[in-house]
């Protein structure tokens, strides 16, 4: 396979894979009993994440790109770790959205 259609296959992979990311952060956020500041804080970061994902590879720079999208990743992690602390949803859901996100940082690297 030539190294287009690799780049194109994993960033329809990617694109996705953050698709189905962002959902998932939608869904447990809607379960938020108490941090509406929180929950509008993940949504915003994961938006950041979505759209610097969609967009990734067409500046000419991937690696300030990617740079940029650990860092976002890194951010969304914390809050996430805040709402775990505050017991806002399951502590599943929390680890399942952690991984999920590891992951995507790894497939930009």
């Amino acid at each position: 396979m030539g190294g287009m259609e690799s780049h194109a296959r994993t960033s329809q992979e990617l694109r996705q894979r953050m698709f189905e990311v962002t959902l998932a952060l939608y869904r447990v956020t809607e379960e938020f009993r108490t941090s509406d500041m929180l929950s509008s804080r993940l949504r915003a970061k994961a938006n950041e994440i979505f759209e610097a994902t969609i967009e990734y590879g067409l500046s000419g720079d991937p690696e300030r790109e990617a740079d940029v999208i650990g860092r976002k990743i890194e951010t969304l992690k914390g809050y996430l770790d805040i709402g775990q602390t505050l017991r806002t949803a399951r502590p599943i859901n929390f680890a399942v959205l952690n991984r999920e996100y590891e992951r995507i940082g790894e497939m930009i690297e």
